[in-house]
């Protein structure tokens, strides 16, 4: 399966980098602090509508970076810049990789919380309505994976990946040093956007250790098959649990 964005090209000269990927992060995080400050003050009034707001204050500006990074500077496909791609092969490294990272991450939460966390979004008593499903379901589960992995390992870690390989010597680049240094920083810039939204303390700890687990576990799936269908089923797979162990 691919997506493309209308008006392909694939003779385009890619001219996304760093900054379209510090532009995205940086909107992010001003709005998901504004979002938090509003949220501290009782507005909105209505707690499915917060969360709702908490998701699209991150999501919004990380898809438009992607977006208009491939239509106004790349090559107008998300197949072509980011490896927006899919094969079988993909679902099973994706159940394998996702399962192994949330087992990892796993014991994380029992060495510093005593216990598995329940994870999921809360908003009051639990009513199985729409709300329930758009915010506790589909946002985690499938709007999370693909809108992160696709600007994460996408557009970020693909931009480290040139930005080091133009700067290291010959030897460093035959060694896969730049790969390295775009998992890594990727991932630590991934876990730390996903500390913002935590009430800091010991709960900043879990959530940085954890998702600097799956940043790494899914940048490694990016860059070894050189597509995005295995991360995005790792990551569909470990917030899956995530979500499956807080309904149990």
């Amino acid at each position: 399966m691919s997506t493309t964005v209308p008006g392909t090209s694939g003779d385009r000269r890619v001219r996304w980098g760093l900054g379209d990927a510090f532009v995205g992060v940086v909107l992010a995080v001003v709005l998901v602090w504004a979002v938090g400050w509003a949220a501290l003050r009782g507005w909105p009034a209505s707690p499915e509508l917060r969360t709702a707001l908490g998701y699209l204050a991150a999501w919004v500006p990380l898809l438009g970076a992607v977006l208009a990074a491939s239509y106004l500077r790349g090559r107008r496909s998300l197949v072509r810049d980011f490896g927006l791609r899919f094969e079988w092969i993909d679902l099973f490294f994706g159940l394998v990789i996702g399962g192994m990272m949330r087992a990892a991450t796993t014991l994380v939460e029992i060495l510093l919380y005593g216990r598995v966390a329940s994870g999921g979004a809360t908003f009051g008593p639990v009513i199985y309505d729409l709300w329930w499903f758009v915010l506790v379901i589909l946002a985690p589960v499938l709007a999370a994976p693909l809108i992160e992995e696709l600007f994460f390992r996408g557009l970020m870690q693909r931009a480290l990946v040139r930005t080091s390989a133009a700067a290291l010597p010959a030897r460093a680049r035959a060694a896969r040093v730049p790969v390295v240094v775009a998992i890594g920083v990727t991932s630590l810039v991934f876990a730390v956007v996903q500390t913002l939204q935590t009430s800091g303390g010991l709960e900043a700890a879990v959530v940085g250790i954890s998702t600097l687990v799956l940043g790494i576990g899914t940048g490694t799936l990016a860059a070894t098959t050189g597509r995005l269908g295995a991360a995005i089923i790792a990551h569909i797979t470990y917030n899956g649990l995530i979500v499956t162990w807080s309904l149990i």
